[in-house]
């Protein structure tokens, strides 16, 4: 990582967040991650950003976090 680059990492998001992800089953695409996400009663706010993410099937929490703090 460069030095002053931000972290990507699932841990620098909110706690409830890393939580969703961390119960996903992977690989799984945006729409599964949207479904698990709705059904664990996250908030508007978390639903707004997982709905963000592009469109593509996702190995990891880690790997669905690095997008995330693109946005």
């Amino acid at each position: 990582m460069e030095v002053g680059s931000k972290s990507e990492s699932i841990l620098d998001l909110p706690k409830e967040t890393q939580e969703i992800l961390k119960n996903i089953k992977y690989p799984a695409n945006r729409d599964k991650i949207i479904e698990q996400t709705r059904k664990s009663g996250a908030t508007q706010d978390i639903l707004e950003d997982i709905g963000m993410l592009p469109d593509k099937e996702y190995k990891s929490a880690n790997e669905v976090a690095k997008e995330l703090h693109r946005r």
